[in-house]
């Protein structure tokens, strides 16, 4: 048993600090069951390159800046959410969520 395993089997809920789409598959693999992000993590995200179609795409629409970061971290959480949603079903709920911690100066 690898100490990954040993931890799971402990109900620890392991969790990514990322939405990375490649980071979020790859860890599901290894037993992760949800994940958590942030501003600063999709910022490095969009840094990558990687996204750069999307932006693009994005822009062509009229967004302004604030819609074209709303629109990219949406677009991410969203793609987390279905590879976890077999969790939260699996477990009425209780588990296979993603978060997203937003600013809370934010609040309406």
């Amino acid at each position: 048993m690898t100490p990954l395993e040993s931890l799971i089997g402990t109900g620890t809920k392991l969790w990514l600090d990322s939405i990375d789409p490649n980071l979020v598959v790859e860890n599901r693999k290894f037993g992760a069951t949800g994940a958590t992000s942030n501003p600063i993590i999709v910022a490095d995200l969009i840094k990558t390159g990687r996204f750069d179609s999307k932006l693009a795409e994005l822009m062509r629409q009229g967004l302004d800046n604030d819609g074209v970061a709303w629109a990219v971290t949406d677009y991410l959480v969203k793609e987390a959410q279905q590879v976890f949603l077999p969790v939260w079903e699996e477990s009425d709920g209780n588990d296979g969520y993603v978060s997203f911690e937003l600013d809370p100066l934010l609040e309406d």
